[in-house]
């Protein structure tokens, strides 16, 4: 979920769990090699975060797999897929625009601001808006289109964390691996051809910079993953390993976050932050909007 803008391809799943995000520090660089590294922190120094999260009257924003509070752009050919199959439902509770790109897919969608499907797009589900609906050639709405219609006043979820503060950083790069264990730590970088394993347990980064084609390898036997991050969030490769109901990636810092020709399983939560997804096309390729 953001409170920016969202663009681009890729696909972002929903998961019945919806958690909180954080982090801080700064420190030391890890060793290559797969030995664990300890989280070092104090308890003693914390940052209290508090984070909100709304939607349309009576849906559950924990099974929203995108949302937004001000403009919500799905950009040309992005699909919005469920945890399991089928796809997900998108919602903005803003007032500025929701706009649907050339031959994008989505699940149902519920807008408070005026909806604009471009050439091709498809909604699998109804369409409800407050405002207006502008249609392009080749548009399907599968349930029906509800416009001018009023949707209520949007339902607020609102929760504060603790982020402990750390002096420990990770930085990972080509050949090199390593495993955190959950705790606090700073700024953590994986770069191309890096692995950094997490497992089950809450961990706590300032910054988590996951470079094109870095990979982190997520082990959620004993429980969920939750990744709290504070003022960075870089997703550019993969996390692979876990199911979307055992995922959480949850941002408090309000620097775009690009999601980079990647799938994500899981629920990203960014309250502050625009969140684009973003192809990466090959040489001349383009996409003219109709």
């Amino acid at each position: 979920m953001s409170n920016g803008n969202l663009s681009g391809i890729g696909r972002v799943a929903c998961i019945a769990m919806l958690v909180t995000l954080g982090t801080t520090g700064c420190g030391s660089e890890a060793p290559a090699g797969a030995k664990e590294v300890v989280a070092s922190s104090s308890l003693a120094l914390t940052t209290e975060q508090r984070f909100n999260v709304s939607v349309p009257s009576g849906l559950d924003f924990r099974q929203t797999a995108v949302g937004a509070a001000e403009t919500l752009q799905i950009g040309d050919r992005t699909q919005i897929q469920g945890a399991t199959a089928g796809f997900a439902p998108v919602t903005n509770v803003g007032n500025v625009l929701s706009d649907f790109g050339v031959s994008s897919q989505v699940g149902a969608v519920t807008s408070v601001a005026r909806v604009a499907l471009h050439s091709s797009a498809r909604v699998n589900g109804s369409l409800r808006s407050a405002s207006t609906v502008s249609q392009d050639s080749g548009v399907v709405v599968t349930g029906g289109v509800t416009a001018n219609t009023p949707l209520g006043t949007p339902d607020l979820s609102t929760w504060k964390i603790q982020f402990p503060q750390s002096s420990q950083n990770v930085t990972l790069t080509s050949g090199q691996s390593a495993s955190l264990a959950p705790g606090a730590y700073g700024a953590v970088t994986v770069y191309q051809s890096a692995r950094l394993s997490l497992r089950s347990g809450t961990y706590y980064f300032d910054q988590l910079d996951l470079e094109l084609q870095g990979n982190i390898q997520l082990d959620a036997s004993a429980g969920p993953i939750i990744i709290y991050a504070q003022t960075k969030l870089v997703y550019r490769g993969n996390m692979t390993g876990s199911t979307p109901d055992k995922l959480l990636v949850a941002y408090s810092g309000g620097l775009p976050v690009t999601i980079i020709e990647s799938v994500f399983n899981g629920t990203l939560v960014a309250p502050a932050a625009p969140v684009r997804l973003e192809p990466i096309l090959k040489p001349l390729e383009r996409i003219d909007r109709v």
